[in-house]
């Protein structure tokens, strides 16, 4: 579980949104044109924050190496739940930025829509680790053949 503590606008990027492969979703992963990683200094498992600026919604991402097929392409694989937090469209355009995190001790999350009961905390614990978090983050999980959507309340360092 990781809040975000530092953006560096040196270095904003901006890409084309495309739909992430089935093996991302829920991932809380981001793939980028792979060209593009050297010439901006990213790298495979640098956070970043993916920002929309025509909703002025921002979310952060973890990001993972990017599919040849996507070379020179301008594009950010990102899935549903992503999209969904910043308010983003397949081929809408959203920037990057490298960020620097720091290990959050707890986070709190409530769920969203209909109530639920949670008997395994350490499930949710497991499936956060390593993973960029930020307050107001809808995160969406598959569940014995459903989804339970979770808001990020708080995150305590």
């Amino acid at each position: 579980m990781n809040e975000t503590i530092h953006e560096n606008d040196k270095n904003k990027l901006s890409l084309r949104v495309a739909e992430a492969k089935p093996k991302d979703i829920s991932r809380g992963i981001a793939r980028i044109d792979p060209d593009l990683t050297g010439a901006y200094n990213l790298s495979s498992g640098d956070a970043i924050m993916i920002f929309n600026p025509a909703k002025n919604k921002k979310t952060p991402a973890l990001l993972w190496p990017g599919y040849r097929e996507d070379a020179g392409a301008g594009t950010i694989r990102i899935d549903g739940p992503t999209r969904r937090n910043i308010g983003a469209a397949l081929d809408e355009r959203v920037e990057i930025r490298k960020i620097e995190v720091k290990k959050a001790e707890g986070v709190t999350l409530a769920p969203v829509g209909t109530p639920i009961m949670i008997k395994n905390a350490e499930y949710f614990s497991q499936i956060l680790e390593n993973r960029v978090l930020t307050t107001g983050d809808i995160l969406s999980f598959h569940n014995m053949g459903g989804h339970i959507h979770l808001d990020v309340m708080n995150l305590t360092r």
